[in-house]
């Protein structure tokens, strides 16, 4: 199994889930999401806090319960730098762990191989409300980075 630690706002979990379900496909294994992180509220001075957001997609989303399991840990920088040699790891190393990913992703190359597909799964699953779609068309309407 693949667990991508979900953090930050929207954009920040779309390349969290993107990675975990791009190497999930290169172990033929499932991707599951751990929301300890965005559901945890405790007092944080100089924090904001984010809620999973990406429940607004067509993800299969399968939630990881936080069971104790023989983990490898990719954090921050090893995350980043995936391509080219960490993709070919990864199956290796989930034949003795499950692989959890921890970090927030800046590269995107490793989307590349599989675009069409996240563009398919990163497409919003239902009508946007009358209020949702008045802000769109402000946003649309305006000289907005949105």
């Amino acid at each position: 199994m693949v667990i991508a630690k979900m953090m930050g706002a929207m954009g920040n979990q779309m390349f969290q889930y993107a990675l975990g379900h791009y190497i999930a496909k290169q172990c033929n294994t499932e991707l599951q999401l751990d929301l300890s992180f965005v559901n945890d509220k405790s007092n944080k001075s100089d924090f904001v806090y984010n809620a999973y957001q990406l429940d607004v997609f067509k993800l299969n989303n399968k939630f990881f319960e936080g069971t104790e399991r023989r983990l490898f840990h990719v954090n921050e920088e090893p995350a980043q730098e995936l391509i080219p040699g960490y993709d070919i790891m990864f199956p290796k190393v989930h034949e003795k762990y499950d692989i959890y990913l921890n970090g927030y992703i800046k590269k995107i190359q490793y989307t590349e191989p599989i675009k069409k597909e996240l563009l398919e799964l990163f497409e919003i699953k239902s009508e946007l409300s009358p209020s949702e779609k008045e802000m769109l068309d402000k946003i649309q309407g305006s000289n907005s980075v949105c």
